[in-house]
């Protein structure tokens, strides 16, 4: 199963923004597909019991209104083997916000063992700058993309000594999403 082009086909045959999607529809039209693997190889989705299955998050930008928005659902597997999407990030961002990070994914492990544990050695000044500044207009994509691809590189180095974080790591890509479109930086 490949929630991601299950996700895209979802946007691709709704033709609106990202914004304006029902989340709950796209939920139940990516609970369907897990229900079909299910069916297919069921031991390999039992695998999952108690535990997070994945995680969707959508990035969207309106140039109209010069708006960033991100929307997740994350799909858990319960210990009765229901499955249980959530929507864990709902928001929008504009140039007056206050800067913040959002991450998804093991956020639990995160925060524990990076933001508040051993590895906050590792995060880059950075979060500093981007602490503050008082509005998101403020923060350079020099200093946002920055923080970005530290943050998981500041994870990956913090697993060396933290099993619980294992999961995340990897090649980092990053992209600036604008008025302009999609650029790769990273």
């Amino acid at each position: 199963m490949d929630a991601k082009a299950l996700a895209l086909t979802f946007i691709e045959q709704k033709a609106q923004p990202v914004w304006l999607l029902d989340l709950n529809e796209l939920a139940a039209s990516i609970n369907k597909a897990i229900i079909e693997v299910a069916q297919q190889h069921p031991d390999y989705v039992r695998g999952f019991v108690g535990k997070t299955m994945f995680q969707l998050v959508l990035g969207a930008f309106d140039p109209d209104t010069s708006t960033s928005y991100i929307r997740a659902i994350q799909f858990n597997l319960s210990d009765r083997l229901a499955i249980e999407p959530t929507v864990t990030a709902d928001r929008k961002f504009t140039n007056t916000d206050v800067p913040d990070y959002p991450h998804f994914g093991d956020t639990i492990p995160f925060t524990t063992h990076v933001m508040l544990g051993p590895g906050r050695r590792h995060l880059a000044g950075s979060l500093d700058q981007i602490h503050s500044k008082p509005t998101i207009a403020d923060v350079s994509v020099a200093e946002a993309s920055d923080l970005a691809i530290n943050l998981i590189e500041a994870a990956k180095l913090t697993s060396v000594e933290v099993p619980e974080l294992n999961s995340i790591g990897g090649d980092v890509a990053a992209y600036l999403i604008d008025a302009k479109g999609v650029e790769r930086i990273k």
